[in-house]
């Protein structure tokens, strides 16, 4: 495949600092999974429970995509039709590579298991597999907590969140900017709740999974409501970068739980303020575009740790820390490789997308849904629908060539 044809572009200059915290999320997640194999075995456990704090970049998903959902969709759930193709296209968006790992994962766990003896299989029973299937495994939990590529427990309790959208989007606006010091004074209190006996990373990441994601989709609501507020806050791209490196480090190091989640807090709000104020550094704005992977790469990156990590270089090569950490960086290249050719082919139609991307045909320039409907109209003009959300002049839409490359974010 030509390096034209996988070149990535930002599909927006309006989220650029998020487009790169979504990136860079979604590798402090792959290098969670996967650092293990560079440690010595007895050493493995005690590494993990110190590191656990990289899991809270799942939180900063969370945030991030509450704000976008919220700018991209303002207005755009006031009735009961409108919030139904509001859950299609998110379904759309996430069940077909969903459903796709799930297949895969199910194939290869069979194939290890006919094999070898895996001391954590995925539960087989069918009312786990029909959670899974329908991304309902987090909000109904059980099985032990082993599902066929268990990463996509974050995809189930945002699909919640979708549900509850409209009604947070409805408590925005009444707030308007306060509603970002409400929900933030919440989380808070969860933490306080949650940290209170032991403050510890795991404690939070151990949290039933929507109450978790909860605070910070909410908070990401929040601050697309509180863009005015958040637009006074100067430097917001120079604290970025230092917030998401210190994030990082907090992790590794096994810093108090609570100080990690304000850390991630801080990172995620600081890049919004940095969008809303259209500051973006070098650096920031080449790495900006790889934030289109995030969805595939987090999806795939399990199966290429387990069978090239895992597998291959732990199990059967015992290889050393060299060639350990050259198969990490295959592995990587890989899970990319594999989201990029995801990304491809997901405009073409069905049944042609992994012969068009073997072909090497790619364009990852989405395309845009329909206008943004005014939401004022929406909320006064008359309608046969007995049931619909009332969001009122609190939102304004405006029509221009703006605001449609912020619709682009729809397909992130």
């Amino acid at each position: 495949m030509s390096g034209k044809a996988m070149m990535l572009k930002s599909t927006s200059e309006e989220m650029l600092n998020l487009d790169f915290l979504r990136f860079y999320a979604s590798a402090a997640i792959v290098w969670h999974h996967s650092h293990e194999f560079l440690i010595p075995e007895a050493q493995r456990a005690t590494a993990g429970e110190r590191t656990a704090g990289l899991a809270l970049f799942v939180d900063l998903f969370f945030l991030i995509s509450g704000f976008v959902i919220a700018h991209v969709y303002r207005g755009r759930v006031a009735s009961l039709p409108q919030f139904g193709r509001f859950m299609q296209r998110r379904i759309g968006r996430l069940f077909p590579l969903h459903l796709l790992t799930f297949v895969l994962a199910v194939a290869m766990w069979a194939v290890i298991g006919r094999f070898a003896h895996a001391d954590h299989a995925p539960s087989n029973d069918p009312s786990c597999m029909v959670r899974t299937v329908f991304l309902a495994h987090a909000i109904f939990p059980g099985c032990n907590g082993l599902y066929y590529n268990g990463v996509n427990w974050s995809i189930s309790a945002e699909m919640l969140m979708y549900i509850l959208f409209p009604l947070l989007s409805l408590a925005a606006v009444r707030a308007r900017g306060g509603g970002l010091f409400v929900v933030l004074g919440f989380t808070a209190f969860v933490a306080f709740l949650a940290f209170r006996v032991n403050d510890t990373a795991r404690v939070w990441t151990d949290l039933y999974p929507p109450i978790r994601a909860l605070p910070s989709f909410a908070l990401g609501v929040s601050a697309s409501y509180a863009r005015g507020l958040l637009a006074r806050v100067r430097g917001g791209s120079w604290l970025t970068v230092p917030l998401v490196v210190a994030s990082t480090v907090a992790a590794m190091i096994g810093a108090p739980g609570s100080a990690q989640l304000a850390l991630i807090v801080a990172t995620g709000l600081s890049a919004i303020a940095a969008d809303v104020r259209g500051e973006v550094l070098p650096l920031v704005r080449r790495l900006a575009p790889l934030g289109q992977l995030t969805y595939s790469v987090y999806l795939w990156h399990g199966f290429f740790i387990l069978v090239l990590l895992n597998a291959a270089g732990d199990k059967l090569l015992h290889l050393s820390l060299a060639p350990m950490v050259a198969l990490m960086m295959f592995t990587y290249a890989a899970s990319r490789s594999g989201a990029t050719c995801h990304g491809a082919t997901s405009r073409h139609r069905p049944g042609a997308g992994l012969m068009a991307c073997s072909a090497g045909v790619a364009s990852l320039d989405r395309r845009l849904p329909r206008s943004a409907v005014d939401a004022r109209t929406v909320a006064t003009r008359r309608s046969r629908q007995p049931f619909r959300f009332r969001l009122r002049a609190a939102l304004p839409i405006k029509r221009d060539s703006k605001r449609k490359r912020v619709l682009r974010h729809d397909q992130a």
